[in-house]
């Protein structure tokens, strides 16, 4: 019944509140949870048609992550791997979206102004006996000596800048990871400064020009201010989508903008209240440079497919559109708004550019053109028409895409910046996948760095998130960190220290060497060795895999999936060593407890075990050759894999059966080397979709195992007898906590420690109780995986965004002894043993 006819009967109350009940039960599920999809997303294609059919399910309202990642799996295992705006989408949406998924693979943020002004100042309890978290980086990166020898952007996606006017030492840089910095010297240090916020990627960040202690950003849809230069940081105001470009008034700090997705917000008694000016996406906002009562908007037009300038005389009180010469979209039923930024000057403060990304017509590939107006946005020209294509490299090159002719994909919004010299009006920098620069106002385009630099100068990262601009300081932000120059981008250099943003998919680590490895989103391998200076690493190049392994005896010999075998030098000035692939590798994904791993006997070096497909492979050899020993079906995959240190004959597999997204893992165990398995009793848990696992290393029965969307009292379970019954380790301490990874602590009577989304446990066997051990994280940790390292007492952690973490073990281990050596066989008396303690 619709709800008038409903209400028009003759019924008693009692009924009619029940059907009342019903039909919001309708109306509400489920459409009305789900988010909005291209919050998600670098740039939602507008054509579908050719896309596979993971990427057209990923796309949907609501889609189940669980199918789509299987869907990718099983298309990727039968498909070469091609990077395409999707590829891309897919590896950004499954970072975007972990954190929210409920048990059944749904997305499911949390919306609305629950603790909205809570500043988060109070952090999390600790034992008193125990300093917390220190990030161990890496915290600068560096190409090796026969690249330059120098300091380079490949370390820390930096979605936004910003230097303040009257204090320029100042800045502040806002990481995809989820985390604000603060440098005081012009960007040589950097710290974090949003250390007990729960936020995610940071979308912008604006100093008040009046006042460098005044600072707001906006991240997870919430806008942030600090009023004591980010010292302490109060949630004002949920806007429901994403903010996308914060303005703050020049002489009134209380006098703040924001353009959004889904409209245009303002502020006048400085963020307590605030005003929805629009409703349709807003893509940038800018004052006319000394003439702050004069506001230049872009706004998406949904009817006419095209973006629309709007201007303010009255200082955002009233605004009104300004077409004359404006852009109309060739073909509207063909066009496409996927965005537009601003760009003005005080070299010549009539001057306005507005650069447009999307198509005009069918045929268009993410560019339609720079328009620009001389006379404060009441009349425009294009300079280089057409609007669209078809493009040449010559006379009408696309620098949207990845190649100047227009073809291959692009990355929209995502990858987006403009900025205008403040000494030359007419020189005009474009960042998207390339940083590309005009000298005559947008009439001529040339690509100046990253992909197919038409005058390359020099290691600038691909992938532009924001430029800026500021007196002789011109400021470029990428996937890869902070590069500065003074002379217009003639050169160069990188300003990163510090700013620990690295976003790992791999993590391995020496045993008795400090070395640490691990592949990251952007920025490919890094490798760092304890002779390079604390938080110091290389650069070891790769793009985007999920891998780096280190053999257990020879620390600094690291395996990588995409780059081959590399020997770490022992100094920054050493110079690369690449050695053959090994010639299988383990089953590697972007999303969580999907990769098998590598592991090795406790005893014998070259002995490596890991995981492809669905098959258990071992190497006698160091990876020359593997044998499979057990397969666990053809549809399955491995994932985990834990080899008993006390009797190395007792092996736990960890894998999903494939046939369906929805496949629970079950846990597999052996104990005759892998030539045959048994499977365990299965955990009790309400999820098994993912299921980490890890062994008591004195005692080969006792396992401990964790599920990561299990419900609050169904997380952790403990076996003492392999496998064969269960008993239930969660306790309310866990409540609301999404595990990610589960580590014993050799040598001791039961501590395991337990890292969470949001910060790290462990199990305190005296007390029978989780501790919390998160004093020093950040309030959003995103923990990848973790590793003891106890030739220093250390727990070790990798992180989705925050790079790498090291704290004090709770308490010292006692001693196990193991000898090592390469092999377990000798061919010949003249054969000679390596042997290294792997105590």
């Amino acid at each position: 019944l619709g709800l008038g006819a409903l209400l028009s009967l003759n019924l008693n109350l009692f009924v009619m509140k029940k059907c009342i009940v019903i039909l919001i039960v309708v109306i509400l599920s489920p459409s009305a949870f789900t988010q909005n999809r291209d919050s998600y997303f670098k740039t939602v294609p507008k054509d579908l048609s050719d896309a596979p059919a993971w990427a057209k399910l990923m796309y949907t309202a609501d889609p189940d992550i669980r199918e789509v990642e299987y869907m990718h799996y099983l298309y990727y295992r039968d498909h070469s791997f091609e990077k395409t705006i999707h590829t891309q989408n897919y590896k950004h949406w499954m970072m975007m979206v972990t954190d929210y998924l409920d048990e059944d693979g749904r997305i499911r943020e949390n919306e609305g102004n629950q603790g909205i002004r809570e500043s988060g100042k109070a952090r999390k309890r600790i034992k008193t006996d125990q300093e917390g978290w220190v990030q161990i980086g890496p915290l600068e990166t560096f190409n090796f000596p026969e690249q330059g020898g120098h300091g380079v952007s490949w370390q820390a996606n930096v979605y936004c800048f910003d230097q303040s006017l009257s204090q320029p030492q100042v800045c502040y840089a806002g990481i995809e990871g989820g985390a604000l910095y603060k440098s005081t010297d012009k960007g040589l240090n950097w710290m974090m400064v949003s250390q007990d916020v729960p936020v995610s990627t940071i979308n912008d960040v604006k100093i008040a020009p009046s006042d460098h202690r005044i600072v707001y950003f906006t991240s997870s849809k919430i806008i942030y201010k600090s009023i004591d230069a980010g010292t302490t940081w109060d949630a004002l105001y949920h806007m429901g989508e994403r903010g996308l470009q914060l303005l703050i008034h020049p002489a009134n700090p209380d006098l703040v903008f924001c353009a959004a997705q889904n409209g245009l917000f303002r502020s006048v008694d400085g963020g307590d209240n605030w005003d929805k000016l629009f409703s349709r996406t807003c893509w940038d906002v800018e004052f006319k440079p000394g003439d702050p009562s004069v506001v230049y908007l872009l706004q998406t037009n949904p009817s006419g497919n095209r973006c629309l300038f709007f201007k303010s005389t009255d200082g955002g009180e009233t605004f009104t559109t300004r077409d004359a010469g404006w852009y109309t979209p060739t073909d509207p039923a063909n066009a496409n708004d996927i965005g537009g930024l601003l760009g003005v000057s005080p070299a010549d403060p009539e001057r306005v550019y507005a650069a447009l990304i999307g198509e005009s017509k069918a045929d268009d590939n993410g560019w339609i053109g720079l328009y620009r107006s001389t006379d404060g946005g009441e009349n425009w020209v294009n300079p280089n028409l057409p609007d669209g294509g078809p493009y040449n490299v010559v006379n009408h090159p696309n620098p949207a895409t990845i190649n100047p002719n227009g073809t291959g994909f692009h990355q929209g919004f995502f990858n987006f910046a403009l900025a205008v010299s403040h000494h030359d009006a007419n020189l005009v920098w474009m960042g998207t996948l390339s940083l590309n620069k005009s000298t005559d106002g947008g009439a001529n385009w040339i690509r100046i760095g990253a992909y197919n630099a038409q005058q390359n100068i020099g290691w600038i990262h691909p992938d532009i998130q924001d430029l800026h601009v500021q007196g002789s300081d011109v400021w470029v932000c990428c996937d890869g960190g902070i590069n500065y120059s003074s002379d217009q981008l003639r050169s160069h250099e990188s300003r990163n220290k510090g700013l620990a943003g690295s976003n790992y998919w791999g993590f391995g680590q020496g045993w008795n060497e400090d070395v640490r490895v691990g592949g990251r989103y952007h920025n490919g391998n890094s490798g760092y060795h304890e002779n390079y200076g604390d938080g110091n690493t290389l650069r070891l190049g790769g793009a985007e895999s999920p891998t780096g392994y280190i053999h257990p005896q020879f620390n600094r010999k690291a395996f990588f999936s995409d780059i081959s075998t590399q020997i770490l030098p022992t100094s920054l000035n050493g110079n690369q060593t690449s050695l053959p692939k090994i010639s299988k590798y383990p089953n590697e994904a972007y999303t969580e407890s999907h990769s098998s791993e590598m592991e090795f006997d406790p005893r014998y070096s070259d002995h490596m075990y890991l995981g492809n497909g669905g098959t258990l492979y071992k190497s006698e050899n160091g990876g020359g050759f593997f044998k499979a020993l057990h397969s666990f079906g053809s549809s399955a995959r491995v994932l985990e894999i834990e080899v008993g240190r006390s009797n190395p004959n007792y092996m736990y597999v960890v894998s999903q059966p494939g046939g369906g997204y929805w496949d629970a893992s079950f846990l597999y165990r052996s104990e005759d080397g892998g030539k045959s398995f048994t499977r365990t009793t299965n955990i009790p848990s309400s999820s098994r979709w993912r299921t980490e696992i890890t062994i008591n290393p004195e005692n080969e029965l006792e396992l401990w195992a964790m599920s990561i969307t299990g419900s609050n009292g169904r997380k952790v379970y403990r076996t003492l007898d392999g496998g064969v019954s269960w008993e239930n380790m969660t306790t309310s301490a866990l409540n609301n906590q999404r595990a990610q990874d589960i580590q014993f602590q050799a040598g001791t009577d039961g501590i395991v420690y337990l890292a969470t989304t949001s910060g790290m446990f462990y199990f305190d066997p005296a007390e029978d109780e989780w501790i919390d051990f998160s004093a020093g994280l950040p309030a959003q940790t995103r923990a990848l995986e973790m590793k003891p390292f106890y030739a220093k007492n250390k727990i070790r952690m990798a992180t989705g965004g925050h790079a790498m973490w090291e704290a004090d073990l709770v308490e010292p281990s006692r001693p196990i002894a193991q000898p090592m050596t390469q092999t377990d066989t000798l061919y010949t008396v003249l054969d000679t043993v390596s042997f290294d303690s792997y105590s």
